[in-house]
């Protein structure tokens, strides 16, 4: 069972990578926030993606301050500028995480943010397991199979086993 306090770290699991990452143009004056607010948290398996899109502002020497004194891996990656969304698909192809965050160069977490998320999603994740599992036995023993007109019988594609397990995470 997955813990969901901020006290015990999902202890019963083990930590899933999380991929944050901010997409960022000409806001070397506000990135800070982001930056304090990535180092601040509890969740101890992080990475942070940062894509340049094309800044012309002294951003860079914010991030490189930033990559020195993080405790987390952060992946820096400049480009020519092409809008939000052409950075967002870069960093979507760098992120290693099971689980992906996006913050805005200046938005900010309270410190257990996303480890409260984690928890959430392991808890989440292992409850559909179960309830999968749960409602794939009631079906396969009750009702996977009916009769035809013709009196045999026939497995029904709905309750199919196949497409009940698709609801798995």
């Amino acid at each position: 069972e997955a813990c969901v306090s901020g006290n015990n770290h999902l202890d019963a699991v083990e930590m899933p990578l999380v991929s944050v990452f901010t997409c960022v143009y000409n806001r070397a004056d506000k990135i800070n926030r982001v930056f304090r607010s990535i180092n601040s948290q509890t969740y101890p398996n992080i990475e942070h993606i940062i894509i340049d899109d094309g800044s012309t502002d002294s951003l860079m020497e914010v991030v490189d301050e930033y990559m020195r004194t993080s405790k987390y891996p952060v992946i820096f990656k400049s480009k020519v500028n092409g809008g939000k969304h052409t950075a967002t698909n870069m960093a979507w192809d760098l992120a290693k995480g099971e689980y992906i965050l996006q913050l805005d160069s200046d938005d900010e977490l309270l410190p257990h943010a996303v480890e409260y998320l984690v928890g959430y999603m392991v808890f989440v994740r292992l409850y559909i397991i179960h309830l999968t599992d749960e409602l794939r036995n009631a079906i396969s023993a009750s009702y996977a199979c009916h009769r035809t007109k013709a009196g045999r019988h026939k497995r029904s594609p709905i309750l199919h086993q196949h497409h009940i397990g698709s609801l798995s995470l």
